[in-house]
């Protein structure tokens, strides 16, 4: 047995040790406490664990993000705006109405033509591009974002007044949607704070592992280089019955670019995630994150946006030094 464990030590003392020069060894005379002693002073181990570490190591990362949405929410409630086909149009994006009014219209639609009839426009938030992090000696990991994102937004309003003259010359009430479609695309930059909250970070004779949990909160600007705006009315149950003169189930007020929306949208960004790999190899992530926008999405009214979605990024990540 004495003698297995002199040959693992001088193997393993002969692959850490290749600055010193072959040598003889006398197994009858060798000190197994003071070779065990010898190999274990030459592995070094930086370890930071448990609650709220920190890197030890400085490190670069860059890689590739994706910003999918679970869920998106307009907050306006009964907004004018000269942006409108007619400035007196009163539109919300109010949560609970904008949930009744599409179940509503999904279980009453009935489709006159697959063609012609179009469905119900959806709020959503994507960005996609390269991410860079950087951990400099700080208990927390800097970073930004270069990417871009694309918007859908939406404000209506329910007219359930409205009626008309059937085939039976019977008055018949009929409800009436007056939807605002946004549709845009933006160049996005962010700058963004990681801290971890639970993990590891490791290292051990120059190998580097990681894997923790943080808290991240970023600040971003998006600005739009492409929209198209799109108001319509829209006949939300009688389809079968009742057609517009064009034929189909909406006739369109405005389709078309515009110039005078916001330039820019602010975004405050909360997040929740988990990250892990390797130094010199590439790491992977993914967290929950919500986004509210600080800014209006119109010039003249105050229409902002929630959006409640995931993150996942696969990146390259190295050592600054050694």
């Amino acid at each position: 047995m004495r003698l297995f464990l002199a040959i693992f030590f001088i193997s393993v003392y002969s692959l850490s040790a290749q600055d010193e020069k072959d040598s003889i060894i006398d197994f009858e005379n060798l000190d197994y406490d003071k070779l065990k002693e010898k190999l274990t002073s030459k592995i070094v181990i930086k370890k930071s664990s448990g609650w709220l570490p920190y890197p030890v190591d400085n490190f670069y990362e860059i890689g590739f993000y994706m910003d999918s949405p679970f869920s998106s929410y307009e907050l306006a409630e009964n907004i004018s705006s000269s942006n409108f086909f007619l400035k007196e149009n009163r539109l919300s994006g109010d949560i609970d109405l904008d949930r009744e009014i599409k179940d509503k219209y999904r279980w009453e639609k009935e489709k006159f033509s697959e063609i012609l009839d179009e469905g119900f426009p959806e709020s959503s938030y994507g960005n996609y591009g390269i991410n860079f992090n950087l951990s400099a000696g700080l208990p927390f990991i800097i970073g930004g974002k270069l990417g871009i994102a694309y918007s859908d937004a939406l404000l209506y309003s329910l007219d359930k007044s409205k009626k008309f003259l059937n085939f039976e010359n019977k008055l018949i009430p009929f409800k009436e949607m007056n939807i605002f479609y946004l549709d845009d695309w933006s160049f996005s930059f962010a700058a963004q704070i990681e801290q971890p909250i639970y993990g590891i970070f490791a290292n051990s004779n120059g190998v580097s592992i990681f894997s923790y949990y943080y808290l991240k909160l970023a600040y971003s600007v998006d600005i739009p280089f492409y929209n198209k705006v799109k108001q319509y009315l829209q006949n939300a149950n009688k389809k079968n019955e009742l057609r517009y003169e064009n034929g189909t189930d909406r006739k369109y007020l405005i389709n078309k670019k515009y110039d005078n929306l916001k330039f820019n949208r602010n975004s405050i960004l909360i997040a929740l995630g988990w990250k892990g790999g390797n130094l010199g190899t590439v790491s992977f992530g993914f967290e929950l994150q919500a986004r509210f926008l600080q800014t209006s999405l119109l010039d003249d009214a105050n229409w902002k946006q929630f959006h409640f979605g995931i993150n996942i990024n696969l990146n390259y990540i190295n050592f600054i030094y050694k």
